[in-house]
């Protein structure tokens, strides 16, 4: 998963996102015995800032065999999420599939998971575990109007898990977290800063060129899109 903001090569950004999805791309706990075959195959979705709101386009097909990538490769935005889903908890439908998109009040978010939160696993439910998450995080921004509070709270009351990691994005705001148990190669997000650009990705993206660095394990994020400023906690 990603989000990209500022002016950005969307071709470039295009294809190191599936490349991550084909499992193309670093190598990990979950691939370095098989490369190629850890795919994240099970459903993928797009937001994009469109006239001040957010445009989502999700698929239940693999990224890679989707004929919708190739428009995505012509969009001209300054702020997009992608997320490709590999499923652990909850069928591969639309309404699990990433990102997933609410509003707080008046306030519009989309908001990416990846990891397995076991802690809300249902068995036999439609619901996966990221949507009760993002819900559980919705709440309380609705209690308090802070995003890195609501968090950060859900965080600390989470007891079995894989990982945690999260894009919370309203079109004013982005909020990234990355937190986990196990892994961590795999669940390290890498912030990735260019000229005229700020992308925060699962994987560093070789042919984007910025200046990489690894985020820490339950480090936070917070990124304005509008001035590219960055706050870390």
């Amino acid at each position: 998963m990603l989000v990209a903001v500022g002016k950005m090569n969307m071709t470039k950004l295009i294809g190191g996102f599936l490349a991550m999805a084909r499992d193309r791309n670093e190598t990990h706990e979950g691939n370095r015995k098989n490369k190629g075959e850890f795919l994240h195959k099970d459903g993928w979705g797009a937001a994009w800032l469109e006239d001040g709101k957010f445009k989502v386009v999700k698929s239940t097909k693999p990224c890679y065999k989707d004929s919708k990538m190739k428009k995505l490769r012509k969009l001209h935005t300054s702020f997009i999420v992608l997320h490709a889903r590999k499923v652990s908890c909850g069928p591969c439908s639309l309404e699990n599939t990433h990102p997933l998109h609410a509003f707080v009040g008046k306030k519009e978010y989309v908001f990416c998971h990846n990891g397995t939160l076991n802690d809300f696993v249902r068995e036999d439910s439609a619901v996966s575990d990221s949507r009760i998450f993002f819900q559980k995080i919705a709440n309380q921004i609705g209690k308090n109007g802070k995003e890195e509070a609501a968090l950060k709270k859900m965080w600390g009351s989470l007891k079995d898990f894989t990982g945690a990691n999260v894009l919370l994005c309203s079109p004013q705001t982005i909020v990234v977290g990355t937190r986990y148990k196990i892994n961590p190669k795999y669940y390290t997000m890498k912030l990735g800063k260019g000229k005229e650009f700020v992308v925060v990705s699962s994987e560093v993206l070789p042919k984007v060129k910025a200046k990489w660095r690894k985020m820490k394990n339950k480090e936070i994020l917070t990124i304005d899109p509008a001035s590219l400023a960055i706050k870390r906690s």
